[in-house]
């Protein structure tokens, strides 16, 4: 008699998984506070705001441009999926440093953000909330 074996955990429902996540629940997205409001905005909770030096909103900007450009550069090649190879093979000698060009303009302004003097002025604990805002502060105000 051969004892059966359990399915692998990737083949499972992730409520088999034993974890519990916003996305267990039914509904589109996680469960409403009982005010109404996000938690990180109910009162008594006050949101941290930074005050972020000139030189790396610049960066920040830079960075979004660059990585626009770049989408804009790509989104106009041929789909070759997520073969590489395959792709720089299609690529003509002027496509290519053009893709090379648009990559390291974009390394670069990634690395003038995250290698700015302004980060080692925050405590380690703020860095993540910090930077999520420093991406989203030229967003519109929803209200």
């Amino acid at each position: 008699m051969t004892i059966p074996r359990a399915p692998p955990p990737w083949t499972l429902p992730r409520h088999h998984l034993g974890r519990s996540s916003n996305h267990d629940r039914p509904g589109p997205g996680p469960r409403p506070s009982a005010t109404g409001r996000p938690y990180h905005l109910q009162a008594g909770k006050k949101e941290k705001t930074f005050d972020y030096p000139e030189d790396l909103q610049k960066a920040q900007r830079a960075l979004e441009d660059g990585q626009a450009r770049r989408r804009a550069f790509l989104s106009g090649l041929p789909a070759w999926g997520s073969n590489l190879e395959a792709a720089a093979q299609g690529l003509s000698d002027e496509q290519a440093e053009q893709s090379k060009q648009l990559e390291e303009e974009e390394r670069q302004a990634s690395h003038a953000v995250w290698a700015n003097d302004y980060w080692a002025t925050l405590p380690p604990e703020d860095h993540s909330d910090a930077r999520s805002k420093l991406k989203h502060l030229q967003d519109p105000d929803p209200a």
